[in-house]
């Protein structure tokens, strides 16, 4: 029966939440009806207006949580680091982790990884950064990938110039890799950080 009335006003049929509703304002209803003036025309009417509202709700929270699931990947602009993980990933306001694309730092416990998180903390630790993405949203670890950049400065190439990390390709993400490379290579004639402190051969 609900089914058929729900049917010809909302033209689709209800959910199991929606049927619970229903049920629920038709008892309140009941009781209203006994000791109320209105007839019951107003109080249908009424009725029909409140379900159309909270359906308008109820489809507007979905989207929501639609468009936040299908974006997810999308975090693109300014963001304030609130972590500093290593030499070549952060955390973000929100608790997002995030990778720097194109490089390599060392890892915690190798050769130069102390330097490295270190150069990275006064980088951008407590400030506000702007994420720009690559191909690829996410590695298969869950973070983010991204282009870090503090007002003018290319975070990525910074610590690939300085000597701080490795440039490092991961196709699909090389729209910038011949900065890094460039930058790499600066470090390497240089004698600069890991290459003076750590022994690697330029690949």
């Amino acid at each position: 029966m609900f089914n058929i009335i729900f049917k010809k006003i909302f033209k689709k049929s209800p959910t199991a939440k929606q049927k619970k509703l229903i049920v629920a304002i038709l008892g309140v209803l009941a009781v209203a009806l006994a000791g109320s003036n209105f007839t019951v025309l107003d109080k249908l009417f009424g009725i029909n207006n409140y379900l159309t509202n909270q359906i308008k709700i109820n489809n507007k929270a979905d989207n929501i949580n639609k468009s936040v699931a299908n974006n997810e990947d999308e975090f693109i602009g300014n963001y304030l680091v609130t972590r500093i993980i290593d030499g070549d990933t952060i955390e973000i306001n929100g608790g997002e982790k995030v990778r720097y694309i194109g490089l390599d730092a060392p890892e915690k416990g190798g050769c130069f990884s102390e330097e490295a998180t270190l150069k990275n903390q006064e980088l951008v630790a407590g400030k506000e950064v702007r994420l720009e993405k690559d191909k690829t949203g996410r590695d298969k670890y869950g973070r983010l990938l991204r282009y870090v950049y503090v007002d003018d400065v290319f975070v990525n190439e910074k610590l690939v110039r300085d000597g701080f990390a490795y440039a490092q390709a991961y196709s699909p993400d090389i729209g910038r890799q011949a900065i890094l490379n460039d930058a790499s290579q600066f470090a390497w004639q240089n004698n600069l950080g890991i290459w003076q402190a750590c022994a690697r051969i330029l690949e």
